[in-house]
């Protein structure tokens, strides 16, 4: 594919559009690049387009750093077209507001639980791998072993009392976090037993 054939899809409208090339940085250097998670945002940006516009203050990005320093690299090194993009204007009137509102943005108010985030992927019939595909604070996947066999091994589980704390250690995938849930509460209801639930 030529160059010139290769261009972004805009997939959300904004209240007005800017040029990648004139939009400026709030952010700084308050969070650290990882490529990895760069890597991630790339291929959901080629996958399903830009989809969540810009908040911007004057031409100074609140949110959408990484989309930009993503969407730079796509055009300047992969050679896509970039097309204007979406942007919602804040109607703050200083800068200090509009840097304390980065902090905002990027503050976490709320906590994925296990549960809720096995009950979300069941609701909208997300693919197993789409874990892999986002970064969710403290959320990530471990491969597991076949939930069939998983739940029996927990089924016969038994406590045994020891002077010192044993830790074990469970994988299980985000698919079947949902099938195992009643046989590991009986594990954690045993006597003696600490149950901590974490998604990685």
């Amino acid at each position: 594919m030529a160059k010139s054939d290769k261009a972004i899809r805009v997939t959300v409208k904004g209240s007005e559009t800017m040029e990648l090339g004139d939009l400026l940085e709030l952010q700084g250097k308050l969070k650290e690049s990882d490529p990895i998670k760069e890597g991630k945002l790339r291929q959901s940006i080629l996958d399903h387009g830009f989809a969540v516009p810009f908040v911007v203050w004057r031409k100074e990005i609140m949110d959408g750093h990484r989309r930009r320093v993503v969407l730079k690299r796509l055009r300047d090194r992969d050679g896509y077209t970039v097309p204007p993009l979406p942007v919602c204007g804040s109607k703050l009137k200083t800068r200090a507001e509009a840097a304390e509102m980065v902090l905002q943005i990027n503050s976490q108010y709320g906590t994925i639980t296990d549960g809720g985030l096995a009950a979300f992927i069941a609701e909208h019939e997300l693919g197993e791998d789409v874990l892999a595909k986002v970064e969710l604070p403290g959320v990530g996947v471990l491969d597991a072993p076949d939930a069939e066999e998983t739940e029996a091994q927990i089924e016969q589980m038994t406590v045994q009392p020891a002077p010192a704390m044993v830790w074990v250690l469970v994988g299980i995938a985000a698919r079947d976090y949902a099938r195992i849930t009643t046989p590991l509460q009986a594990v954690a209801d045993m006597p003696g037993v600490i149950y901590e639930s974490t998604i990685r």
